[in-house]
């Protein structure tokens, strides 16, 4: 039997954990804040919600936030600055999932909501839903948006969807 530790450059230390390489993770620090429970910790918070977040998301190109309550209640603002952006968003359906994609330069909202599976499509400026629904056989338990597509999680499988 060979002796392991007894080779050329291997020592006991090689089961521990080293130092790690690289810079250390970088510290999360508070930009804004929205509501009651921030008590104006942040210099300027946005108004919040009246009720419990259910869900959020920000666009891929970190230009916008997205929040939705759990009555229904969404609203897009600015990352930047926490300024809400257009008019508050009322998916009757109890938005479950939010995400924002920005499509020829607008942003669009997007909600998953209901038992029955219904994604909607949000212009934000006017607060109304743009174009149709589109229905799934489940309720809605993942979405995620690029540009040119939406990826949509329900019951157990997963669609992607275009915008044209």
């Amino acid at each position: 039997m060979i002796d392991l530790g007894m080779l050329p450059g291997m020592s006991d230390q090689c089961s521990q954990p080293g130092p790690q390489d690289g810079p250390p993770p970088p510290r999360w620090n508070p930009i804004w804040a929205t509501g009651s429970q921030s008590n104006g910790a942040l210099p300027g918070a946005a108004a919040g919600h009246d009720v419990a977040i259910r869900a959020v998301a920000m666009a891929a190109d970190g230009r916008f936030a997205v929040t939705a309550d759990e009555a229904g209640d969404v609203r897009l603002r600015d990352a930047a600055t926490g300024r809400q952006i257009g008019r508050p968003m009322r998916d009757e359906g109890g938005a479950g999932q939010v995400t924002v994609t920005v499509i020829d330069d607008r942003p669009r909202v997007i909600t998953g909501s209901g038992p029955e599976g219904t994604v909607r499509v949000w212009d934000p400026a006017t607060g109304r839903q743009a174009g149709p629904a589109s229905g799934f056989p489940a309720r809605i338990t993942a979405l995620a948006a690029a540009s040119d597509s939406l990826l949509a999680g329900f019951g157990c499988d997963v669609a992607v969807l275009s915008p044209r």
